[in-house]
């Protein structure tokens, strides 16, 4: 298998705004030029341009020039920053004189063809539009893997690199919010609402030909509402302006539908007020573009409550559009928790629905069957910084009440009140002598003398007042120094960091690990066995080059991390120690997870070579010696024996992905990136060193083998030569 380098040059994708300077009777339309580089994994935003970062990773196809048979050539992660370098291998040997390149981020291991096989989210951070600007004029949050880019390139000479300008898929609508009251105002939210259309959420995208590029929305995952809210906004004095910045799905908007803008802002008291303004003209939000609309908030702040700067209250109604997944399994013994991040709602015999929703389309309901002893309830799986007082709106059905607990940090719940139900939904409040500080609440139903089979308590508006913010968890990394690093082999170490996760409330999938690298190389990254203190045990180092490392934590399994600080090493080899050899294995208690291993031919002076061909691997010339090989050239396949997926099987890794046996119907053998059983091999070896390799899975030309015809190794039934095991002591 030829490596090929893919060089996305940095290369910015204007957005700037079509000609429609008399769209709006309240808005002035401009044009601007906001510079996307690219977008991905784990971007920054520097100023307007979104930059990529060590650790991103695209999808790449290609086809032969003008065809639409379409090879998918997996993921190729970056390689340099600078550049916009990326580097993988390639699906097949490229034997066309042109061919046309297409390439996606964010990276997906299912995405199968362009176009095809997966859906990207635009502009929103769940499967409703809501997304957060952190201050005036920012655009940070306009990079990232809600903001997909996808790119194409025709008639690229065979051998030569192709360069791909990467498209923005979402379109922005700039905000220029003018205020043009007597007093400073602070933007707290916008909403933009385009009747009939998909603004927000989960999009198909057709990128095989850009002229025509399509941005197809995903049936019941889109809304017609997207809605920026606006973190740390400072004032906006009298007569000033400020920015704000909301990405949605390209779409037209036919003359005669409506499409709606509304400021939310509060002035320096804490009074709120709201500004709305509709048009009916025809406008189109182009992918790639930003349109600038002028907002003159005119708003008077004399009409609305006034709510103290000091005093959020949190209020929840159960939907959708909160992160609130609606379901039909009121019998689940088990915490189910659903809701937005880090504002979770842990129910047990409940769930949110949208039977006999009290309000919106759907309320939290709990029920009690006869045949069951679980109470159901259902709490937050955060805690609020300060409440004062609580309502809510409750019915029944069949008596059943409700009874309002809390709990403060490293305490146990305490009963609060019991409210007396109806069927018909009431309000209910409780307002607390002194206010309660990093406190949760929990809703339990309470029974009837006579209780009724499947009785039902639905509850739905729940508002804390007070200085009711999420206490967000958090989470820190710190890096340790190296250990083991003076070893026999002088190519091992370990790399030790720890980690401290505070708020945390067991709805988060915390894990741990690290990323290393040699010299200037790009990092790469390993997980570690979740705990406070981790390690990892590096293997196939260099002796005597320097290494860097640094730990790294998460609260969402590893999509978002935070790093220590980076660690330099050298391994080296022990003093006294004699050299190591690559030595046949005469007996497989000889091989051990993190083994180091050559597969060889038996009668023959091959080994598996580094080529991965479309199904085979190729061979590569060695010199044996006895029981030993001569040092084996770079060509010659290095693998590390891992786990399987199966008890007592090996993994067989080649650094960059697992051997797997492809087929039961062809002699494949190929390379996989994630491990499955059919890369899990078991292994047996007669005392004269000879190996029976066998993958476990379901595919049954499982036996790595040597031809020594074709002059490769593969996967057979029976027959062929037989291998040898060289392990590295």
């Amino acid at each position: 298998m030829k490596k090929f380098i893919l060089s996305l040059g940095l290369i910015a994708m204007a957005f700037s705004l079509t000609n429609c300077s008399q769209e709006y009777d309240f808005a002035t339309v401009e044009q601007n030029n906001f510079e996307i580089y690219a977008s991905a994994s784990r971007t920054t935003n520097d100023g307007v341009n979104t930059l990529w970062e060590a650790g991103d990773a695209i999808n790449l196809f290609h086809a032969v020039a003008g065809g639409t048979s379409y090879v998918n050539d997996g993921e190729f992660a970056l390689a340099d920053a600078t550049t916009g370098q990326f580097k993988g291998t390639l699906g097949e040997e490229l034997s066309a004189e042109n061919y046309d390149w297409y390439a996606c981020y964010p990276y997906s291991s299912t995405h199968s063809e362009p176009g095809v096989g997966r859906s990207y989210i635009i502009g929103n951070t769940t499967t409703v539009g809501k997304q957060e600007q952190n201050g005036n004029n920012s655009t940070a949050h306009l990079a990232g893997e809600k903001f997909p880019l996808v790119g194409a390139v025709k008639g690229v000479a065979n051998g030569e690199a192709p360069t791909i300008v990467m498209h923005q898929a979402a379109s922005v609508a700039k905000f220029i919010v003018k205020n043009t009251t007597s007093q400073a105002i602070t933007v707290r939210s916008i909403e933009m609402k385009a009747e009939g259309h998909h603004l927000t959420g989960y999009f198909f995208l057709n990128f095989t030909d850009m002229a025509k590029f399509s941005c197809t929305p995903e049936s019941g995952k889109t809304s017609d509402t997207s809605l920026l809210e606006v973190a740390n906004g400072s004032a906006i004095a009298a007569g000033a302006q400020a920015e704000f910045y909301l990405a949605v799905a390209p779409f037209v908007k036919a003359e005669g539908s409506e499409l709606t803008f509304t400021v939310n802002a509060a002035n320096n008291s804490g009074t709120v007020a709201t500004w709305s303004k509709s048009t009916t003209v025809a406008t189109t939000f182009t992918a790639g573009k930003m349109k600038d609309i002028t907002l003159p908030f005119t708003a008077t702040f004399l009409t609305v409550p006034v709510v103290s700067t000091e005093e959020e209250p949190y209020l929840v109604g159960f939907e959708s559009s909160e992160g609130f997944t609606a379901g039909t399994t009121y019998n689940n013994a088990t915490v189910a928790n659903t809701g937005a991040t880090n504002k979770k709602w842990g129910t047990v015999f409940g769930t949110p629905s949208t039977t006999g929703a009290i309000s919106g389309s759907q309320s939290m309901q709990m029920r009690w069957y006869t045949d069951k002893t679980t109470i159901g309830y259902t709490q937050t799986q955060f805690a609020l910084s300060t409440v004062k007082s609580i309502s809510f709106k409750a019915k029944n059905t069949n008596g059943n009440n409700v009874k309002l607990s809390y709990m403060l940090p490293g305490g146990s719940w305490v009963d609060v009140k019991t409210f007396t139900l109806s069927t018909t939904a009431n309000t209910y409040t409780h307002t607390f002598d002194t206010a309660l500080e990093n406190v949760q609440f929990k809703f339990t139903l309470v029974l009837p003398a006579s209780p009724t089979d499947k009785s039902r308590l639905i509850i739905d508006d729940v508002m804390f007042t007070g200085n009711a913010t999420t206490l967000k968890p958090t989470i820190s990394a710190t890096t340790g120094g190296a250990t083991n690093i003076e070893s026999e082999s002088g190519t091992t170490a370990t790399l030790n960091g720890s980690y401290k996760a505070e708020n945390t409330t067991g709805s988060e999938t915390i894990a741990c690990g690290f990323e290393w690298k040699a010299a200037s190389g790009a990092y790469t990254s390993v997980t570690a066995t979740n705990a406070a203190s981790f390690s990892y045990n590096l293997t196939g180092l260099t002796t005597g080059t320097t290494y860097t490392y640094r730990a790294w934590a998460s609260l969402d399994g590893g999509t978002t991390k935070v790093y220590g600080s980076e660690v330099t090493f050298v391994p080296t080899k022990a003093a006294g120690e004699n050299e190591p050899k690559w030595t046949l294995v005469k007996d497989v208690s000889e091989l051990k997870v993190d083994d180091q291993i050559i597969i060889a031919a038996s009668a023959s002076n091959y080994a598996m070579s580094t080529t991965q061909n479309s199904n085979n691997r190729g061979q590569e010339a060695i010199t044996k010696s006895g029981d030993n090989l001569s040092t084996p050239s770079s060509k010659v396949q290095k693998l590390t024996l891992k786990a399987g997926t199966k008890a007592n099987t090996f993994a067989l890794y080649t650094g960059s992905g697992y051997l797997y046996a492809a087929s039961s119907s062809s002699n494949y053998l190929r390379t996989q990136t994630t491990n499955n059983d059919n890369g899990s091999w078991t292994i047996t070896i007669a005392s004269t060193g000879v190996a029976t390799i066998k993958a476990s899975g379901s595919n049954t030309k499982n036996w790595l083998r040597y031809n020594s015809s074709s002059k490769i190794f593969a996967c057979y039934g029976s027959g062929q030569a037989d291998v040898v095991i060289y392990k590295w002591k």
